[in-house]
C-alpha cells in the first residue's frame, strides 16, 4: 500500500469511527469526540504554521540550524517529543532542563541522579538555597522543568537534603580536672 493509500485508509477509518460514535445514544460522546478532534487539529495546525513560517521567512536558515530553531519553539518541540521525532533523548532533554534551571535558581542546586525513560522515572537531587520556602519552590520548578522537557517522565523522585544536625562548637571540659 502506498503512503497516499495508507493516508486515505486512515481518513476513511476516522470517518467510520465518527459515524459509529454519532450513533451512540448519548449525544455528549459525539460532541466531546468532535471537540477533542477539533482541539488536536487546531494544535497541529498551529505547529505546522510555525514550521512553514520559519522555513519560508526571508533569509531563513536551513538544515541543522532550522531544526534547532524548531526545538526552541515549545509547541513544535512538544509535538516532536510526542511522536518520538525529537533528536535529543530523554536523558539529554532532562539534563539540559536541569542545567537551565540551575542557572535561573541562583544558589539552589539541582542534579540528575538517575533516569529510566523506559519506566518513566527520574531521580533528582534538589537542594534549595536555605531560605524559607526555597526547598518547595525548587522542587516545584524541577517538576515543571521535567514535565516540559520530557513528558514521558511520569514519576519524579526528589532526593531532599537531610535536616541539619546541630554541631556543638563549645569547649570540652578537661579530663581529670585540675591537677
Amino acid at each position: 500500500m502506498t503512503d497516499q493509500e495508507q493516508l486515505r485508509a486512515t481518513g476513511d477509518r476516522i470517518e467510520h469511527l465518527l459515524d459509529e460514535i454519532g450513533r451512540l445514544p448519548d449525544r455528549r460522546a459525539k460532541d466531546w469526540t468532535e471537540e477533542l478532534l477539533r482541539l488536536v487539529t487546531d494544535m497541529y495546525e498551529a505547529c505546522l504554521v510555525r514550521i512553514i513560517e520559519s522555513a519560508c521567512r526571508p533569509g531563513s536558515i536551513a538544515g541543522p540550524a532550522l531544526l534547532d530553531s524548531w526545538l526552541e519553539d515549545d509547541l513544535i518541540a512538544s509535538l516532536l517529543i510526542l511522536h518520538g521525532l525529537h533528536p535529543e533523548g530523554t536523558r539529554e532533554r532532562v539534563q539540559r532542563a536541569l542545567e537551565d534551571l540551575n542557572h535561573s535558581l541562583g544558589a539552589a542546586d539541582v542534579r540528575l541522579l538517575d533516569i529510566n525513560p523506559d519506566e518513566g522515572t527520574a531521580r533528582i537531587r534538589a537542594l534549595g538555597d536555605g531560605t524559607s520556602g526555597s526547598q518547595a519552590r525548587v522542587e516545584a520548578a524541577v517538576r515543571k522543568a521535567i514535565e516540559d522537557a520530557a513528558p514521558e517522565i511520569t514519576e519524579i523522585d526528589l532526593e531532599r537534603p537531610l535536616p541539619s544536625t546541630p554541631v556543638s562548637l563549645g569547649r570540652r571540659p578537661a579530663s581529670g580536672g585540675p591537677g
